[in-house]
């Protein structure tokens, strides 16, 4: 992600004229695995190497997402990123939340928010709220409403689905409300979908997305423009 982060930072440094760059690392999605320290240790390592300022928002529960003092680093940030793990946790921590809230005004205002896995899932119109329990177990999947941020229903690691569990995720898709299976898309593993201006977006990295819009599937390939 060396190449497709730096990208972003040098679009966050034309604005900023090499002012300070502050990047908020939120690992609320792995506290369930109670791997959120982890995330921000790797985090901070990861964006230091591309010269700016990372830190961590260790925000686990409810309350946390309204505290003032997270509150007041999250305007400081000129990049957001919510780290893989559970969708369904972090959609309960931040779903109504004060945080959600700011973070959706820091994106409209020009702030680059960035989703990895469960934190990219949460964007979407629909999330699968129990992903990992759905594919590692089998378990009933279970869809609620998510953020909205992108019109769509978000699948990560596609790639990946579709070779191991190509049954499964059929079954997923099919269980879905009807919002989900006329309109979602699959991210490959080691892939990022870029949107500017709501709409613009750019393919980069390794893979490919693919786009169902209720009767037609298309796959777009990296370094690829188009509108979504």
């Amino acid at each position: 992600m060396i190449k497709i982060d730096g990208y972003l930072i040098e679009r966050v440094e034309k604005i900023k004229r090499k002012q300070r760059i502050n990047v908020a690392i939120i690992p609320t999605a792995s506290v369930p695995d109670e791997r959120q320290q982890n995330w921000i240790d790797e985090g901070v390592k990861h964006f230091k190497r591309l010269g700016v300022n990372p830190f961590g928002l260790n925000i686990v529960e409810k309350h946390d997402a309204s505290k003032k003092s997270n509150l007041d680093k999250l305007k400081t940030a000129s990049v957001i990123y919510f780290s893989g793990g559970h969708p369904g946790y972090l959609l309960k921590i931040f779903k109504n939340s004060k945080s959600w809230n700011l973070i959706e005004n820091l994106y409209e205002g020009g702030k680059i928010l960035i989703g990895s896995s469960a934190g990219a899932m949460i964007l979407g119109n629909y999330v699968l709220a129990n992903a990992q329990e759905a594919f590692d177990k089998g378990e009933k999947p279970m869809w609620k409403k998510g953020l909205d941020l992108v019109p769509y229903s978000i699948f990560p690691h596609f790639d990946w689905a579709q070779k191991y569990k190509q049954k499964l995720l059929k079954k997923v898709i099919d269980s879905a409300p009807k919002a989900v299976r006329e309109c979602w898309m699959g991210i490959d593993e080691d892939t990022a979908l870029l949107v500017f201006n709501n709409k613009q977006v750019r393919l980069m990295g390794k893979g490919t997305l693919t786009i169902q819009l209720r009767n037609k599937s298309r796959t777009y390939r990296v370094d690829q423009e188009f509108i979504i």
